[in-house]
């Protein structure tokens, strides 16, 4: 285990500040060159209109390095525009020819400038970063400073690649999802190329890609033009690409709402990109890390809208891939995993899975959710995340009176269950499950699922593995598919039953708790109470999303456990936040 710091107070005041900036983090990595106006200057410095072949100045802000931005003169400057003032402390260029001698300037008028980085000795092209103290100006000019006779004999010309402006460098620490089992969908394909699915756009085939029909054929137009992923499973994201380059002929989307959902009837809006149209390869940071199973892509505003939607790729990502595990640690390091937190030395185990080496820290901390505030902050040693997986831990006291929590192991004993579907009269059940509803999905975190047998009347039975001591169920059925009447049953070997609550009178699915007097058990059993005959007349049939069984009801509390990863320039979430009940 490393060695755990408790955190200065004014390194606290750093990190509170820096926690503040995590809700806004997309904004800390955006290139504001990618949105600029961009235009050539002369060596005068007089706006030149005619570009090199097809060099054109938005080649740099295209964020595709195959293309390259030049004019038709030997010495000349980059102008980027960004549209207003704008605070940044990162620049990165990358060119093609380059230049010996230059400057990169700022300014608040476009006319006065003042250099923030002087070059005079470069001797290759290649892609160049410049951290910098943090200034603010909506103009910034990148100038080759050499002669116009230096060049011509040289017969050497500045083309510029790419450039991005930011608040911060950009780290590549975001992992791609793997798209196994993935499917797409999307209001139309291209009547003319039938063949060119939604699914071509997440086949990881760089040729293949989706085209929607023509928005500009009369009777093409429609209400909503929108794409949509299916994951097949909860993933969790916090930024997503979209590669529409491929085509140049196809414009990319200027503005898009980007939704996400868990069932695909819930959606909520993650983000919103608004481009110039200019950009194939789009990346989008979302607001925070969701949980998701769905995304779907909706062009917004009717006066920017391209004639042809063009998907070559769709790619999610999160921050890192990362498991999470929390044990209670008693006075003799001992550990006791848990599934809800309780009050005590609460060790946090954090397994990350990189594939780039890098350094940083892992924090944890109280997050209170009404005041925003982060308490009781943590942080481990300064840490070598490796490439593959590796486990790391910090320990977080989680104050009783202040959380009120209770100090004792409540768990979630049926994470960890084995399920099974009985007969109506508690015997095997030996057939199937209904249209793939398997049991195990009473257990397995996701609301969206359900189990139910291939029968009328059955029961569920849990073997929680072990005896413990259960006084607390919780059930969620689907709208439709609910008992009327049922009863809790709970045993110590599976033979003997005791019935410690009977149920009846609900009228709709949803969730469902029940408390009763706190008893040793293994196994424990939902029996439904109707018979075949009723549930026909109905035509419903008890199905169940969740059961969670605890010894007592878990108590809520104010606060979460949030986790970061504080690497030499960013603070990273790590996984979902961890509600304390």
């Amino acid at each position: 285990m490393k060695k755990i710091y408790l955190i200065s107070w004014m390194a606290i005041c750093f990190l509170l500040i820096s926690f503040s900036v995590i809700n806004v983090c997309a904004a800390e990595n955006y290139n504001y060159a990618s949105e600029a106006t961009v235009c050539f200057l002369d060596s005068k410095g007089n706006e030149w209109s005619q570009a090199s072949g097809q060099s054109y100045p938005e080649n740099a802000i295209d964020e595709d390095k195959n293309t390259e931005a030049a004019p038709s003169c030997w010495a000349w400057s980059l102008k980027l525009d960004l549209g207003k003032p704008i605070q940044f402390g990162y620049i990165s260029v990358s060119f093609g020819g380059y230049p010996k001698i230059y400057d990169i300037s700022v300014s608040d008028n476009g006319l006065d400038w003042t250099p923030i980085i002087e070059v005079s000795d470069n001797t290759t092209g290649g892609v160049y970063d410049f951290e910098i103290e943090p200034v603010t100006a909506r103009y910034v000019r990148i100038r080759d400073n050499e002669s116009e006779e230096d060049l011509t004999s040289e017969l050497r010309q500045m083309s510029i690649k790419d450039v991005i402006i930011s608040n911060k460098k950009f780290r590549e620490v975001s992992i791609n999802l793997d798209r196994t089992g993935w499917s797409a969908t999307a209001y139309s394909v291209h009547p003319s190329f039938s063949w060119l699915t939604p699914d071509y756009a997440i086949n990881a085939d760089p040729e293949d890609y989706w085209l929607s029909e023509d928005a500009s054929v009369d009777g093409n137009a429609v209400h909503e033009r929108w794409f949509k992923l299916d994951m097949g499973e909860l993933n969790y994201i916090n930024a997503i690409s979209m590669e529409c380059g491929k085509a140049v002929d196809f414009s990319p989307p200027r503005e898009m709402d980007i939704w996400v959902s868990t069932n695909d009837k819930d959606y909520t809006l993650a983000a919103h990109y608004s481009g110039n149209g200019r950009k194939k390869g789009l990346f989008v940071e979302l607001d925070h890390l969701y949980q998701v199973r769905y995304v779907k892509f909706v062009l917004t505003n009717a006066d920017t809208l391209p004639n042809v939607w063009y998907i070559s790729d769709i790619q999610c990502y999160n921050s890192e891939q990362t498991s999470t595990e929390f044990f209670l640690v008693n006075n003799l390091g001992e550990e006791q995993l848990l599934t809800s937190i309780a009050a005590g030395n609460v060790r946090i185990k954090k397994t990350i899975s990189s594939e780039l080496g890098y350094q940083g820290r892992i924090i944890a901390g109280l997050y209170h959710k009404e005041s925003g505030i982060l308490e009781n902050m943590v942080m481990s040693d300064m840490l070598s995340f490796s490439e593959g997986n590796h486990t790391y831990s910090v320990d977080l006291y989680v104050d009783k009176d202040k959380t009120g929590l209770d100090s004792f192991v409540n768990n979630n004993w049926a994470l960890s269950a084995i399920p099974s579907f009985k007969t109506g009269d508690g015997n095997d059940y030996f057939g199937d499950a209904s249209n793939n509803n398997y049991v195990t999905n009473v257990n397995d975190g996701d609301y969206n699922t359900f189990a139910v047998p291939a029968t009328w009347v059955w029961q569920l039975q849990l073997d929680l593995g072990t005896t413990h001591q259960v006084g607390y169920v919780n059930l969620s059925f689907p709208t439709n598919n609910y008992p009327k009447k049922f009863d809790i049953l709970i045993s110590e070997n599976g033979i003997d039953w005791e019935i410690v609550k009977s149920i009846e009178g609900i009228t709709i699915g949803g969730t469902y708790e029940y408390e009763f007097n706190t008893m040793n058990a293994r196994f424990l059993r939902i029996a439904q109470r109707e018979s075949e005959k009723e549930l026909i007349n109905d035509g419903r049939q008890m199905a169940i999303s969740e059961i969670q069984v605890y010894t007592q009801k878990p108590a809520d509390s104010q606060y979460e456990i949030c986790s970061f990863l504080w690497t030499e320039k960013n603070m990273i979430p790590m996984d979902m936040p961890c509600i304390l009940k």
